[in-house]
């Protein structure tokens, strides 16, 4: 009986040194592997998942509660909305953008002559003012479409430090543009902004060659003695200026018939 007592202890004993022994490096490494495969499953299988599979994994592991599909429409509506709230917006927005951009090309009026003030300081000149001298400027203005009126467009560009970012944003974005695709002709400037687009590479037309007015400095005319800009804000600090489509590649004819249109405009401005 003792004999059967002292096997069972030594077998038990070869167990125990058994279980504590330590695992070897190649073990070690084995078991790794096995660790790193099963994580990088997990994670393929995570990023595979739908929206409400991840959540329902979440709710199991995180919560540890059993996850309950909803079963009414409104449960459903609720649970797509939680979901794909994010998604259905951005459609939206999308196809909201797509329908203002197509009604805008449609109904787009084409304007005769049109120009870009763009300045450091102050903020945007009032809509009755600009209103105002673009009625003023249309007796100026040639019929460049021939469709019997003469229209006329002032766009004013602030994008001073002490305007709102959003605003500032929005008019680089707009007077880029124009720069880039040569959409405007004549500008309204300041010293900052004229130093700023000279520094940009753009090149104006020298307006001595129409003028010997003294308000005409090389390629600016000062508009601080001109009352006709009076309703412009900050006009005794501006001066226009004249882009010199010549010294830009590849332009088509409707830019060339757009600057044509300009110089004879500039021309009455500062004879």
């Amino acid at each position: 009986m003792a004999e059967n007592t002292t096997n069972k202890n030594t077998d038990e004993e070869k167990n125990n040194n058994t279980q504590k022994r330590p695992m070897t490096a190649e073990e070690i490494a084995k078991a790794k592997r096995r660790r790193e495969v099963a994580i990088k499953r997990a994670r393929q299988a995570l990023s595979n998942a739908t929206a409400e599979e991840k959540e329902e994994i979440f709710q199991k592991v995180h919560l540890d509660r059993k996850v309950e599909k909803p079963t009414t429409f409104k449960g459903k509506w609720d649970n797509f909305w939680y979901h794909y709230k994010l998604t259905v917006l951005l459609v939206v927005a999308v196809v909201g953008l797509s329908v203002w951009v197509i009604h805008d090309v449609v109904t787009k009026k084409e304007y005769d002559l049109t120009v870009m003030i763009i300045s450091s300081e102050g903020y945007t000149t009032p809509q009755t003012e600009i209103d105002e001298f673009e009625n003023s400027m249309k007796e100026l203005t040639i019929d460049a479409n021939s469709d019997g009126k003469v229209e006329f467009l002032l766009s004013d560009i602030r994008i001073g430090e002490d305007m709102d970012t959003m605003v500032i944003q929005a008019g680089m974005a707009k007077y880029t543009a124009s720069i880039s695709s040569v959409e405007d002709i004549i500008y309204i400037v300041n010293d900052d902004v004229y130093n700023m687009l000279k520094e940009q590479g753009v090149i104006f037309e020298d307006l001595t060659k129409y003028s010997t007015n003294s308000s005409v400095q090389g390629d600016k005319y000062l508009l601080k003695d001109d009352e006709r800009f009076k309703n412009i804000v900050g006009y005794e600090d501006m001066y226009l200026v004249v882009r010199d489509v010549n010294a830009i590649s590849d332009v088509d004819k409707k830019v060339l018939k757009k600057y044509d249109n300009a110089i004879e405009f500039v021309k009455k401005i500062i004879k």
